[in-house]
């Protein structure tokens, strides 16, 4: 029996992965669907962004969050974090996402077409793990996890794995484990562990970590989400080809 063989770094979007079971039987194959990110102490800003002119728009303040409390205005135009550039809503929110609560950014804006700059101490947004709840989901198929939320670090793929079994390694087309399956959280939504928070739990001799994801994170730019929409597309192709390979084969 050959030991797991981790990959540390995070497939590209639209990678094709699949998941065994106990006796090794294969249980499914799905893609990675999104971006690895945190779930726990994600940093919130405290503002409604919209497209603005030259860079995100402050369309409204949340009371008492971080941006008010930093001293920016609603109808300020934020046009960068961190010394990086921002042009719009998704990619600044992506920026926010990628840090955690209680980090101080930043924050490049226009006021009344004067540029400054302020330093804002993120808050922690609260995400409710209330998925159980939802009406939605008790139609859909499939049972949830106790556990859907909360989580340090999770890559989310969409292989429909019942919650009794999960638990078990994620692999690449390689043969490679990227994870390790943790929770069944939606409908088309499975979290799995990174393998690099895995090696670093169990102490094992792997390559340099990289800087902390949380803290590298940045939004994809639109180029490459059109980049991983096409990615995802073939993807599919293939799944559907090997899928009718497998049909043909019963007949």
């Amino acid at each position: 029996m050959r030991s797991v063989r981790f990959q540390i770094e995070e497939p590209a979007l639209g990678s094709i992965l699949t998941a065994s079971g106990a006796e090794n039987e294969p249980l499914g194959i799905g893609l990675l669907s999104v971006p690895g990110r945190a779930m726990s102490k994600i940093g919130f800003i405290g503002i409604q962004a919209a497209e603005g002119d030259g860079g995100v728009l402050i369309a409204r303040l949340v009371s008492g969050g971080a941006a008010e409390q930093a001293g920016l205005n609603e109808n300020d135009i934020i046009t960068s974090l961190d010394n990086e550039k921002v042009d719009d809503p998704i990619s600044f929110g992506g920026l926010i996402r990628g840090r955690k609560a209680g980090e101080e950014v930043r924050v490049g804006y226009l006021r009344e077409g004067e540029p400054g700059e302020l330093k804002v101490t993120l808050k922690e947004r609260k995400i409710r793990d209330s998925v159980q709840d939802d009406p939605r989901m008790k139609l859909s198929l499939g049972r949830l996890s106790e556990k859907t939320g909360g989580y340090p670090d999770v890559i989310q793929h969409d292989i429909p794995l019942p919650p009794e079994l999960c638990g078990g390694p994620l692999f690449n087309l390689k043969g490679r484990c990227i994870g390790v399956n943790v929770s069944r959280a939606g409908r088309t939504k499975t979290y799995a562990i990174p393998a690099d928070e895995i090696v670093e739990l169990l102490n094992m001799k792997a390559a340099p970590k990289p800087e902390s994801k949380v803290a590298a994170k940045r939004a994809p730019s639109k180029k490459e989400t059109l980049e991983a929409i096409k990615a995802i597309r073939e993807s599919m192709k293939q799944i559907e080809s090997r899928l009718e390979q497998l049909e043909e084969s019963l007949r």
